[in-house]
């Protein structure tokens, strides 16, 4: 195990492991669990400052290769540069697609490297990992090198499941209290949302691009080494453990089987003790087959889990069809190009209803709602903000589609806030009534499952969008608005059923 060297009280003062899915132990939470927190809150907000430059980093590599490489008149460059602006949004799009893809197969690969190895070595590779993104970015700019490369370097985001094994982290500590659980899910997820704000306003201050990502890529590498120091595990490896439980487990068989066997021997047949009594055969069956079945087998036998596994589908395609359709009517609708799509955050009125949502709203949805109801309520949310942006796209005057979109945004930032707690703490409830694989396990097999119409359904939408509405008219658009609308709401009205709620 990693810090073996190291004293037990290095950590912290009487500091014994907490309860572990996969080693069966409940003891006393680490005192300096609190410490993750700011940790992750520093590296999300400087891993989000390069949000802010992404829309231009996109139209500048577009129009180096559709606009850079052939001899154009002056009039000529300016008009491909701003068609670079609306080509970017495709370029985002694809992003996603390639991230979603490196993220299915990715996160059960990382969930089950922490369920053996131990959260805290997955945490530094996270931190290691999400370091390589901004490193190869600012490579790129300062480079100037090709599209493909910048591609690859946006894909390492993929692998960098910070959030996944975090969860694992918080499930592994918490699993009897569904409250206490909650609790810690919602602070992790006030954190992540702060720093989508806080990130890219400190790194605008910075005024420099290459310095943004310069800071970018060295912030993670700090944050694993005071991770290193200072962050405890959430459970040993359970490999020590188990190999230890087994040598404890066969010496005192051996000295049983010894004292029985000298026993038995010197007393009678009529005193041998009777044999077991058989087990029935449900049991028998049911033990083999969850020592044998598979993580994948294991959950499609769960009802429960089905369920929950349909939630978070529905959940992350409603969710990521609404990121895509919403650069499409920022830019179409309201007048703001591709690289004004990073300065909305900076709206006073949008920033300021953002924070009131995460600091009140969601502790009070935590506090009173159940964990599927708050999977229900963040859909619900989700479909609301989709119905505003489709009348943001009716109307002409653009101060009054704003309205509609920063009531959106708010509703759309509830739903990003409150449901992923809900599936988290469900799903740190469904692995502790699981002994067939771990919380990483499962968590790294819904993020992966999750992932994949992440990237497929907004590239279906972004094309008929771009098919059925090339005109940008009002009728076109709306049309368009309204099949979004009715698949949000499905996917809320299906995960509601389906969680009989």
């Amino acid at each position: 195990m990693m810090m073996s060297f190291l004293p037990s009280s290095f950590f912290g003062k009487n500091y014994d492991y907490p309860y572990c899915c996969c080693c069966s132990m409940k003891k006393k939470k680490p005192g300096v669990f609190p410490l993750l927190f700011p940790l992750v809150f520093v590296q999300f907000a400087s891993f989000c400052g390069i949000l802010a430059y992404v829309p231009e980093i996109q139209t500048t590599f577009w129009a180096k290769l559709h606009c850079d490489s052939r001899s154009l008149s002056h009039a000529e460059a300016e008009a491909c540069r701003d068609a670079a602006g609306t080509s970017a949004i495709v370029m985002s799009v694809c992003n996603l697609i390639s991230t979603s893809i490196v993220s299915a197969i990715a996160a059960p690969i990382l969930g089950r490297f922490g369920d053996k190895n131990g959260r805290r070595p997955c945490l530094m590779l996270c931190f290691l990992l999400l370091a390589f993104e901004p490193a190869t970015l600012c490579a790129n700019v300062t480079l100037n090198t090709s599209l493909l490369f910048y591609y690859a370097s946006t894909m390492l985001s993929g692998f960098s499941l910070l959030q996944t094994v975090l969860s694992a982290y918080v499930c592994d500590i918490v699993v009897d209290d569904n409250a206490q659980r909650k609790q810690l899910l919602t602070a992790q997820a006030i954190i992540l949302q702060l720093s989508l704000i806080v990130g890219p306003q400190l790194m605008k201050a910075v005024n420099n691009r290459k310095v943004t990502l310069e800071i970018a890529a060295m912030t993670p590498f700090i944050v694993a080494i005071l991770t290193l120091f200072f962050v405890p595990e959430s459970c040993p490896p359970p490999n020590s453990i188990i190999a230890s439980d087994e040598m404890n487990n066969n010496n005192n068989d051996d000295d049983d089987s010894d004292e029985e066997s000298s026993s038995v021997t010197s007393s009678s047949p009529l005193l041998a003790p009777p044999p077991p009594p058989p087990q029935p055969t449900g049991v028998a069956s049911s033990s083999s087959s969850s020592s044998s079945s598979s993580p994948a087998q294991a959950i499609l036998s769960d009802a429960s889990l089905r369920n929950l596994l349909f939630a978070v589908c529905a959940f992350s395609t409603s969710m990521m069809t609404m990121t895509s359709v919403n650069a499409l009517f920022f830019e179409t609708y309201l007048g703001f190009n591709a690289a004004d799509l990073a300065n909305i955050i900076s709206l006073v009125g949008w920033c300021s209803a953002f924070i009131l949502v995460i600091l009140i709203c969601v502790p009070a949805f935590q506090r009173r709602l159940s964990s599927r109801a708050m999977v229900s309520v963040g859909l619900a949310s989700t479909a609301v903000a989709a119905a505003l942006i489709a009348t943001a796209g009716m109307y002409h005057d653009k101060r009054s589609a704003r309205k509609f979109v920063y009531a959106a945004t708010v509703l759309q930032a509830l739903g990003t806030a409150v449901a992923p707690v809900g599936v988290t703490s469900l799903l740190g409830a469904s692995a502790a009534r699981s002994t067939s694989f771990g919380q990483g396990s499962l968590q790294g097999t819904f993020q992966g499952l999750a992932s994949v119409p992440n990237g497929i359904i907004p590239f279906l939408f972004t094309l008929w969008f771009k098919h059925v509405s090339g005109d940008t008219s009002s009728t076109s658009t709306t049309s368009a608005s309204s099949l979004y609308v009715g698949l949000s709401i499905v996917a809320a009205l299906g995960c509601a059923i389906s969680l009989k709620i």
